[in-house]
């Protein structure tokens, strides 16, 4: 019987090779993720705001506008313009150096509240233009 995940034990993998099940250690794998911590750090409170108000705030709003849109025939399109987020990646960092500053960092998050607000009543109505209504 086996644990049914990988060791984190590096040494491990020298005790046991030959005998896995599986002969793939994460220590021998290139990763396909690289992780920059400084970076992470610096957006973490940024982007943990940008997640409360697109889908924590906007629950309700975003929960009517995806049932809409998994009923509807435009469904790819639909997605794609859904997930678009307001702001870049690199406008995210930027936003890092005025992220102090209380009055700057409502603004900013009333702006996003705004842009959800717009997002999703357009595409509640695309929804409503194609014969399927965007209510639970």
């Amino acid at each position: 019987q086996t644990l049914g995940r990988m060791a984190v034990n590096l040494q491990a993998y020298h005790q046991t090779k030959g005998l896995r099940v599986h002969q793939q250690s994460p220590f021998t794998h290139e990763s396909f993720f690289r992780l920059d911590a400084d970076k992470a750090a610096k957006v973490q409170q940024i982007f943990n705001d940008l997640y409360g108000v697109l889908l924590v705030d906007m629950h309700q709003d975003l929960k009517r506008t995806w049932v809409g849109i998994m009923k509807s025939k435009n469904l790819d399109v639909l997605m794609s313009e859904l997930s678009k987020p307001p702001i870049s990646e690199k406008e995210l960092v930027a936003l890092a150096a005025r992220w102090h500053d209380n009055i700057f960092r409502n603004q900013t998050i009333n702006q996003w509240m705004e842009f959800a607000v717009a997002k999703y009543r357009k595409l509640s109505n695309e929804c409503h233009e194609h014969g399927k209504k965007c209510q639970t």
